[in-house]
């Protein structure tokens, strides 16, 4: 593996996309529509902003989300039209990108041996599966952090300050995707701490570290001061975490944290919660105790990567275990790790490589059961249906997941649009019964139950059902049409 190395990485390559391209056009989402339709806006318009939502909301005006993630789908959109393949492709790219930059982390950390097989147990990942396969800013993170993370202690070997300026390039473009991007910045500021300690202001590669992330976010943070609009945007959207409470806090992250040990029961409906990762959190812990007394600076580097990240999670308002995919690279790095630690005799490597191997296969088979329950949710199939149903013209109240169905059409969310507000601005046909309407996003309380009880009221006196598109995932979606040329809003009553 150490003479032919590209072999092998061009076969963890493939064996990524091997699990992720299948079923590409699959269990479209909410969150997928919220970024793809700033993107589509941007491609089109110009702007930055989210039509779907009502004047009163700011993100209709302006999106002070970090740019990356709208321009990058702004360019497909230019170069490919929009659709849920061609959305997600460049999530898939940065994922494979992620197991390449893997390898070179590793090799560059411990061995080329250890950066081939880092590679290949990370291409079965179960978070970088989830995250490539989806419309978010995560699997971005990830790939452009551990970019920078190898970049990073190149340059350290090395003593290049070009390097260490691409390194904090690659961290900025990382931030300039989502502000988890934050915590890799941290991350690398610490090593630097921790390498030159009360030499650190005497470091050239400290200043072109401090220059690249300067640079890399000057105009996001420029665009934003610019406009006391985008600024007071920026504030409403960046200050929600604030109501926050420790109650709160801490249930969204035994939420995440469950998830990572595979006992959230969304994920593999059995009888009983069994913690079906439980092995790979095990593995992990025991090798990284290995590694403290192997290899004392591997682990310090790796605790460094990790912790910040892990620690500006609970800042966020969103308890989603795709997050985990920014660690992902580096939890890998220790499983290798103290896999080579303790394989000091044949006996000891075989037993080694059977927990590697367990873990790559134990994972794998888990995105191949995620596979299979997405071909229960063909996006395709619900897009015909509707676009069947709904003239291309008319105006469309529903869920912001079928957006990208309808995208060429005026399309208003009742995620945060009011039915009289739609039906104000010519509403002419709603979706009705989705899985979100019916259930709620899957934390908590149905919150869009009062909107179901009114359109259930509402519905039977205006509308003209005009047929149902089914679908197990999405539900039974009924299609209304509403009747007269104008409705006011005290007809809701």
């Amino acid at each position: 593996m150490e003479r032919k190395p590209h072999v092998a990485i061009i076969f963890a390559v493939c064996l990524f996309f091997l699990q992720v391209v299948p079923f590409l056009y699959a269990r479209w989402v909410e969150d997928e529509s919220w970024y793809s339709c700033v993107g589509y806006t941007l491609a089109t318009e110009g702007h930055l902003r989210n039509p779907v939502f009502p004047d009163s909301d700011v993100e209709s005006h302006v999106d002070t989300r970090p740019p990356a993630m709208p321009l990058t789908l702004a360019g497909t959109v230019k170069l490919l039209g929009p659709g849920p393949q061609q959305f997600r492709l460049p999530s898939v790219l940065a994922g494979a990108a992620t197991v390449v930059f893997a390898f070179f982390l590793a090799s560059e950390l411990i061995s080329p041996t250890a950066g081939v097989i880092a590679a290949i147990l990370l291409a079965t990942d179960n978070f970088l599966f989830m995250t490539a396969r989806s419309v978010r800013p995560d699997v971005f993170v990830a790939c452009f952090g551990v970019l920078g993370a190898w970049l990073f202690f190149r340059a350290r070997r090395t003593q290049c300050f070009l390097l260490a300026l691409s390194s904090a390039f690659a961290i900025g473009i990382a931030v300039n995707y989502h502000p988890n991007g934050i915590a890799v910045a941290i991350s690398l500021g610490l090593c630097l701490l921790f390498e030159f300690r009360t030499r650190i202001f005497k470091a050239p590669r400290f200043w072109a570290f401090v220059l690249g992330i300067a640079l890399s976010i000057a105009p996001f943070a420029f665009w934003v001061s610019s406009n006391p609009a985008r600024t007071d945007a920026f504030k409403r959207l960046w200050g929600r975490g604030q109501s926050t409470t420790v109650e709160m806090l801490m249930s969204q992250e035994k939420a995440r944290y469950s998830d990572f040990i595979g006992i959230q029961s969304q994920r593999i409906p059995l009888p009983i919660n069994i913690p079906t990762r439980i092995h790979i959190v095990v593995s992990i812990i025991m090798a990284a105790i290995l590694l403290l007394s192997t290899a004392p600076s591997v682990a310090g580097w790796i605790t460094l990567l990790v912790v910040p990240s892990l620690l500006l999670w609970t800042t966020e308002v969103n308890p989603t275990s795709r997050f985990f995919v920014i660690v992902a690279p580096y939890l890998t790095v220790v499983l290798v790790a103290g896999a080579l630690a303790f394989g000091k005799t044949p006996t000891r490597m075989r037993i080694a490589i059977c927990v590697l191997v367990l873990i790559g296969l134990t994972q794998a088979a888990g995105n191949t059961y995620l596979l299979g329950r997405a071909r229960s949710a063909d996006y395709r199939a619900v897009t015909s249906g509707l676009r069947e149903l709904i003239p291309r013209d008319a105006p469309v109240y529903g869920a912001i997941t079928f957006w990208l169905a309808l995208y060429d059409r005026p399309f208003y969310s009742y995620n945060r649009t009011p039915l009289d507000y739609g039906l104000q601005h010519g509403v002419r046909y709603i979706i009705m019964n989705d899985r979100v309407m019916l259930n709620g996003t899957g934390y908590g309380s149905n919150f869009f139950e009062p909107l179901l009880l009114q359109l259930k009221a509402f519905l039977p006196k205006h509308g003209e059902l005009v047929g149902t598109v089914k679908n197990a995932f999405y539900g039974d979606l009924e299609v209304y049409r509403i009747n007269g040329s104008e409705l006011a809003s005290g007809q809701l009553r």
